[in-house]
């Protein structure tokens, strides 16, 4: 099964009800304390730190009104311990996920919005040539090295080759999901408030 485009529908994202303007990656710096950071012991005995704190990106959306959002999925691993309920939302072989929606509400927590600390921020909205992939190719996987060329350019590196797996198959089983969820309209029946759980230590 291949993903596709439709012009039988048109969606618009919406924040409560207020249309996104905008939405890209950010990239910066998580506030990670030491004692948060992972360790991962390996089968032969060596140990590999986790992720790095000072090399990190999250989503960032901007709405019409200028309200600037933050969706993270990665600060789990230094004890952000923000879980969701995902099967409300289709992804039933999850159950919970941990994420986190920094909106107006949550922004009111202590300390919260200065552990992101952004340093670049990059449309894909208005980016052209992720443009130009929705708009001349029939799939997605004809424009897939458009993608990996726009990924390489903002981590100014060239992907490895597990990167350059691991990222059409991600985007399968994300347009897989959140095409079904529109074009069946499921999302018509997820929650209007979003269950949140904190993980306890």
């Amino acid at each position: 099964m291949d993903v596709f485009y439709t012009e039988r529908s048109k969606f618009k994202l919406k924040y409560k009800s207020c249309p996104i303007a905008d939405f890209g990656l950010a990239h910066g710096k998580f506030r990670a304390m030491p004692q948060d950071r992972l360790a991962y012991v390996l089968p032969d005995g060596s140990v590999r730190r986790s992720q790095n704190p000072n090399d990190y990106w999250w989503i960032c959306l901007v709405t019409m009104k200028g309200e600037e959002l933050v969706l993270d999925f990665g600060a789990y691993v230094w004890d952000m311990g923000l879980i969701v309920k995902a099967e409300s939302y289709g992804f039933k072989p999850f159950g919970m996920a941990p994420a986190v929606f920094r909106n107006r509400e949550l922004n009111q927590v202590p300390n919260l919005e200065a552990q992101f600390v952004e340093q670049e921020r990059f449309s894909v909205l208005k980016d052209k040539d992720l443009e130009r992939v929705i708009n001349e190719f029939d799939t997605i996987w004809e424009g897939m090295p458009v993608c990996l060329k726009y990924a390489e350019s903002k981590l100014k590196r060239e992907l490895n080759a597990f990167e350059k797996a691991a990222i059409p198959e991600w985007i399968r089983s994300i347009f897989m999901n959140l095409g079904e969820s529109i074009y069946e309209n499921e999302w018509k029946k997820w929650p209007t408030t979003t269950q949140i759980c904190i993980e306890s230590d």
